[in-house]
């Protein structure tokens, strides 16, 4: 249709979203759904008017549709549409043949680069937008990073690219064992008084930036611990659970700004240009490869055993 691209899907990465909809906890699915929103898909055709990517060229897809005519999107941000349709959540997504998607949401990939990765740049502009954008993080912070699975891998890397050194916190020693080979200057087992270990690694300043990448309650609220006076708070993960704060006072006494980060925004051509230069590494993230016949195995596999898994690629055969 007018406006459209037609994708040959070759890969897909699968989200903690994707976990949800499978176990049936996606209070935003309604059954039947295809899932999967971060994909590389090669164009096959394209609208009349359509000139940005033509038949044959690899993309990624930003996943998020927004409607254009509510007041946040007339303000230009776009991620934070009051209506807005992700792929593989409220619509069918890509873990299938072939999808329709809208043409400015598709952006051409860098040449050399396989299909798997080109799958990444998503996930991973979700890290950038929270430390960029939101965050604002610079070479004179010392950025924490609560959660090292994929997004928080993609907030590690953005950060190391904007200067800051970054200590990362997590409970399994794969994700801190990968995570320092992303680049993470300080790696923190969260068993273990990590709010010492931040002192320390700052030499009692703490951190000026903290990227909450776990959704989790006990995530959230140890971000305050960290935190130094007028330090910057971005909280990616998502969590249903009410968030109590030992000491709330710390808000005012710190005088902290604490703030969401959703999806991304305008970070896709910028973030392409940093994987083109070989600044981000991607494939890394990659824990399990499956074709995409065998996508129930790597769900039962995820399901049973969530510690094992960074990032599932489905590929295309």
């Amino acid at each position: 249709g007018g406006g459209e691209a037609l994708l040959k899907v070759r890969a897909v990465g699968l989200c903690g979203s994707d976990l949800a909809s499978y176990r049936g906890a996606n209070p935003l699915v309604q059954y039947p759904i295809v899932v999967g929103h971060e994909f590389c898909g090669e164009v096959e055709a394209v609208a009349d008017g359509v000139s940005h990517v033509a038949p044959g060229d690899w993309v990624t897809v930003n996943p998020v549709i927004n409607c254009g005519v509510c007041p946040t999107c007339l303000d230009g941000f776009v991620n934070c549409c009051e209506s807005s349709r992700t792929l593989g959540v409220h619509m069918d997504g890509a873990a299938a043949e072939w999808i329709v998607a809208p043409a400015n949401k598709v952006f051409k990939a860098p040449k050399g680069l396989s299909a798997e990765e080109v799958a990444l740049i998503e996930p991973v502009a979700v890290g950038y937008h929270a430390v960029k954008n939101r965050a604002g993080v610079n070479a004179d912070d010392r950025v924490v990073v609560l959660g090292a699975g994929a997004i928080g891998l993609g907030a590690i890397q953005t950060a190391r690219l904007f200067g800051a050194p970054v200590a990362v916190v997590d409970i399994k020693d794969s994700a801190l064992e990968r995570a320092g080979r992303l680049g993470a200057d300080c790696l923190i087992r969260g068993d273990k008084n990590p709010v010492e270990a931040v002192r320390e690694w700052t030499e009692g300043r703490m951190a000026s930036v903290i990227i909450e990448a776990a959704g989790s309650p006990r995530t959230v609220a140890l971000s305050v611990d960290l935190a130094a006076h007028r330090a910057r708070i971005a909280m990616i993960g998502y969590t249903s659970q009410a968030m109590v704060f030992e000491t709330p006072k710390l808000f005012n006494m710190k005088e902290l700004t604490f703030m969401g980060s959703r999806n991304s925004l305008n970070v896709f051509p910028h973030l392409i240009e940093h994987v083109r230069r070989g600044q981000i590494n991607l494939s890394a993230m990659i824990s399990h490869r499956f074709p995409l016949d065998e996508a129930p195995r790597a769900f039962q596999l995820w399901d049973e055993s969530p510690e094992s898994v960074c990032k599932i690629i489905l590929n295309m055969r």
